[in-house]
């Protein structure tokens, strides 16, 4: 950060000439070059500059992207009135004709539009702007015209103007779901958002059928009609899979698996395998990468989940299969597990005898348009006393025979009945939920909080179709429900804009989860800032899990933990609290999100664990 004092001429060197000395009014200005500490960039590809003409040291450029490559200039100084705001570039005609420079005033997001093939290598203005605190713009890769971006330095000039602020705009509160019938929970306050393609995967496979199982054979699979087991064999009708326009899997792929092993006596130790028969005309190359957790305990410590959800979340997938190519008519074994023993004396939920389990496959098909892609997948216990090379002939032994059901208590036989969620089971397009940005003003919080429903299905959801947060299965068994069961391990994404409306004093708000009657745990990231985060910013913050339930040590949960335990926002300011969160235990969903206030004031504001801009 250079200060410019007021009355001080001073001349800067810049790329081999002179700029003419600058003559400032009462206040200090502030200059932000690339080169300082107020300036940072987000996402790939942000390189230095050959083109004389930038200010300081050098320039950055970037290539014409999404929006996700991002520069920022921040004032390290809190800004308080009217300033001019001027930006410096390195002109070109390859640059882009419509750079969108990002203003973050007291007054929100305010944009300029600038031509980068002109004006070069000087300041120029990109409008005035009032600021109360903190003081930032911003330059992403998106335009629409030209090869580059330039990034090089941001000036704010005091303008002499007070900039008086209105204690910003009224806000209107959440609105309470409403709704009546025998199956729905339209119960607290409605956090409107929608669901959209996940821009990793194309299917999302859940398996948990059976989840306690008896002997080896298949587990869950694509075909459209489940394999039979020699031993208490499930009717032809909820055997047969409804499709919802599926015929295979011809996309990238995501698998999660919770199976526990029962062979009676405990002697038979098991492994789980994902084994893909290419139906197509032409070979296809997978990719996959897995996480296997075998080891730990569930039940009242949740070891096991917790690491499955971290590691998934923080990309700390293993790679014991690097690539398989599969000739047409052919298949092989993509992912497996370690070795995994039963247990003796039923289910004893905290032995270390279940397998919970994420596959991701990257699907390569050299010619889709002459040969499409057709996959089966299956998910197969094979006998464990076998070593890896063995896992592909094992698993085609038994892609004919279901494993033997040992599960006590549930009725495969039948559908769902009312609003029973019954079993997670099937394929569906991989999505994630994001909400809109919701705004709440701290100062207008009611004592109870604002309490939002999450991870609700269509099936309890009748009476509010509007909280539905859940995507119809493409492929189900046809006992299975129609859309996601608590959509475990699904990506969420919430955001929410929390203001002070208050002219006199700082108001602290905590976010919370809850659960009554069950238990639920989330693997969560949680930023706050003062003018939002982007997702990749939002996922480069480690994960944290935690839990709440009858089961664990409270029903609630604060979410801000590791961050001083509540947002502190003063007077007539904003923050931003942006989080991704998966749901980690799926029994008897939904919970709740909490916004409630606090009187944890923190000023001046906790910024260890947490990000804020």
């Amino acid at each position: 950060m250079r200060a410019l004092i007021a009355s001080q001429a001073m001349t800067i060197a810049a790329a081999g000439f002179l700029l003419s000395p600058l003559f400032v009014g009462a206040q200090d200005e502030v200059i932000v070059d690339n080169a300082d500490a107020g300036f940072s960039t987000a996402g790939s590809g942000w390189f230095a500059s050959s083109n004389p003409g930038f200010y300081g040291a050098n320039s950055l450029l970037n290539f014409m992207g999404t929006g996700s490559a991002t520069a920022r200039w921040t004032s390290p100084s809190q800004l308080t009135g009217e300033y001019d705001v001027y930006a410096w570039w390195v002109a070109s005609s390859n640059r882009a004709t419509d750079a969108v420079y990002t203003i973050n005033s007291a007054l929100g997001a305010q944009t300029s539009v600038v031509n980068q093939t002109a004006n070069g290598s000087r300041w120029n203005l990109l409008g005035t702007y009032t600021f109360n605190g903190a003081a930032s713009v911003s330059l992403s890769d998106a335009f629409t015209t030209g090869d580059y971006i330039s990034a090089d330095a941001v000036r704010f000039v005091p303008t002499g103007g007070t900039g008086t602020l209105p204690c910003l705009d009224p806000v209107t509160p959440p609105s309470i779901a409403s709704g009546s019938g025998s199956c729905s929970i339209c119960s607290g306050h409605i956090l409107p958002g929608a669901i959209e393609p996940h821009p990793d995967t194309g299917y999302y496979i859940h398996s948990d059928l059976p989840e306690a199982f008896g002997s080896t054979g298949v587990l869950y699979s694509t075909r459209p009609v489940l394999a039979d087991s020699t031993a208490t064999p499930l009717p032809l009708s909820v055997r047969t899979q409804v499709a919802n326009n599926f015929t295979s899997i011809d996309d990238d792929f995501d698998i999660f698996m919770f199976h526990i092993s029962q062979p009676g006596d405990g002697s038979q130790v098991r492994r789980m395998v994902v084994y893909v028969k290419n139906d197509g005309a032409g070979p296809v190359t997978i990719n996959p990468k897995q996480l296997m957790i075998t080891d730990g305990t569930i039940g009242t410590v949740h070891e096991m989940e917790s690491n499955l959800g971290r590691r998934a979340m923080d990309e700390g997938w293993d790679t014991p299969i690097s690539s398989v190519t599969i000739q047409p008519g052919e298949g092989n074994v993509i992912a497996y597990s370690k070795r995994f023993p039963g247990f003796p004396n039923g289910p004893d939920m905290s032995a270390n005898v279940n397998c919970f389990a994420r596959v991701r496959a990257n699907v390569n098909n050299p010619d889709p348009t002459s040969n499409p892609t057709r996959l089966t997948v299956h998910i197969v216990a094979i006998d464990g006393v076998s070593n890896i090379s063995q896992n592909r002939t094992r698993a085609e032994a038994l892609l004919d025979l279901a494993a033997k059901n040992n599960e006590t208590g549930i009725d495969l036989t039948r559908p769902p009945q009312g609003c029973e969620l019954s079993r997670a089971c099937g394929v569906v397009r991989t999505f994630q939920w994001r909400s809109d940005l919701v705004t709440v003003d701290a100062a207008a919080v009611p004592a109870s909080g604002y309490s939002f429903s999450m991870a609700l299905p269509k099936v309890q959801t009748g009476a509010c179709p509007t909280l539905r947060q859940t995507a119809d299965m493409a492929l189900r068994p046809g006992y299975a429900p129609q859309d996601t069961v608590g959509n475990y391990m699904i990506d969420y994404r919430v955001h929410f804009r929390v203001v002070n409306r208050d002219p006199s004093a700082p108001r602290a708000i905590d976010l919370q989860f809850t659960k009554g009657g069950a238990d639920i745990g989330l693997g969560y990231k949680v930023a706050v800032s003062r003018d939002g985060v982007t997702d990749a910013e939002l996922d480069a913050i480690p994960t944290r899990t935690d839990w709440a339930g009858p089961n664990q040590s409270a029903i609630s949960k604060s979410m801000l933990a590791d961050h001083g335990g509540s947002v502190t926002v003063p007077s007539c300011q904003e923050r931003y609290v942006d989080m991704r969160f998966q749901i980690l235990g799926n029994a008897s969903l939904p919970f709740s999100l909490v916004l409630k206030p606090s009187t944890n004031i923190q000023l001046p504001e906790v910024t260890e664990g947490w990000m804020i801009k």
